[in-house]
């Protein structure tokens, strides 16, 4: 029997070291098919690959863990553990799905697709939860027809997480479904719906979601504003200043965002004139918008806010309570200041760069 702590040698093995780790996999103790397991996903030497995905039918639950965690990580470009992985989605203990689930978002494969969101009904909160994880991460465009499949006949609990990942594939194919989305009796349904249609920058989204943006529930707008700041459309940025210059504060860090990301005069002159504003929150949310634009002219504004934030908590004493949110605030205004200086270098960068290298 070879000494559990001698494994940890083997991580950087040679192919005779591979093939006794290999062997352990075979051993009667489950503890040392266990260890073995997990130090040849940390070898990372193609050889292994098979033996793990026979690992994965092992009586013991804890090295199929073992093995599935470890098949996230295989040498090469192999992609034939994908369908064990998937078939792992399966076992009879939880533990092994999610790590199977796991696995198969660190792969990156679009093929899994369609066994991850048969996952999010599973009866584990923790396996739904990875393998939401793990669609966000692979699906691509050739993920779109399966995922919009999915979207026909979807419980509404899964539906968001659906609507989220196809979002992401930025398919304007999703158009039509998240619209009709909106309409759902499900609220989370229609929250991800707002939110899908700025992932995918529906421009003919743009008038239902100012809508929204000047209905009443709060919450809503706050995914509208987020959604008409993706799509980047200048219609939205009136719309989008008189919610932020006479509505709650609930939505205030939305439409700040959303400001920034669509720029231009009127939305910088808004932002700007924010940076004056009693409220705390309404100078950090501005601050934090005013960063987001690629614009020079948002330099002077935040230097000048800087200054006001120097200037206050030198007038109200050094009591912990200011200075804590002094620190909040210049940590702020110079992460703004920070981000526009980078976006203008870079830009000065590729524009001094011959054509040829651009």
């Amino acid at each position: 029997m070879i000494q559990m702590d001698g494994l940890v040698s083997y991580s950087h093995a040679g192919v005779d070291r591979v093939k006794m780790l290999i062997g352990l996999l075979q051993d009667m103790d489950e503890v040392v098919r266990e260890m073995a397991a997990m130090t040849l996903g940390d070898v990372h030497h193609p050889m292994g690959e098979t033996p793990l995905i026979e690992a994965l039918n092992d009586r013991c639950e804890w090295v199929r863990q073992a093995a599935a965690l470890a098949l996230s990580k295989p040498g090469g470009t192999s992609r034939i553990s994908v369908y064990p992985l998937t078939q792992a989605l399966q076992d009879a203990d939880p533990l092994v799905r999610q790590a199977a689930a796991f696995s198969l978002g660190l792969r990156g494969d679009e093929r899994a697709t369609q066994a991850l969101i048969n996952s999010l009904y599973d009866g584990n909160a923790e396996v739904r939860q990875e393998a939401a994880k793990a669609l966000k991460r692979i699906c691509k465009q050739d993920s779109v027809d399966v995922l919009l499949a999915a979207l026909e006949d979807a419980d509404p609990e899964v539906l968001p997480t659906i609507i989220e990942v196809l979002g992401k594939t930025e398919s304007p194919r999703a158009l039509e479904p998240f619209i009709a989305a909106m309409e759902a009796e499900d609220r989370e349904v229609r929250m991800a719906a707002i939110l899908g249609l700025g992932s995918i920058r529906a421009k003919e989204a743009v008038d239902a979601l100012i809508a929204i943006l000047q209905g009443e529930d709060d919450q809503a707008r706050y995914y509208a504003a987020l959604a008409l700041g993706r799509i980047g459309n200048e219609r939205a940025v009136a719309p989008l200043i008189a919610s932020f210059q006479y509505e709650s504060h609930g939505i205030h860090e939305g439409v700040a965002e959303a400001l920034g990301r669509i720029g231009g005069d009127r939305a910088l002159e808004a932002l700007t004139d924010a940076l004056n504003h009693e409220n705390d929150n309404m100078r950090r949310v501005a601050e934090e918008g005013l960063g987001l634009m690629n614009d020079v002219r948002a330099m002077d504004p935040l230097v000048a806010a800087l200054s006001r934030a120097v200037s206050r908590v030198l007038d109200q004493g050094a009591t912990p309570w200011w200075v804590l949110d002094f620190e909040c605030e210049v940590s702020a205004i110079c992460q703004s200041i920070s981000q526009i200086y980078r976006k203008q270098e870079d830009e000065f960068d590729v524009r001094t760069y011959p054509e040829d290298y651009r």
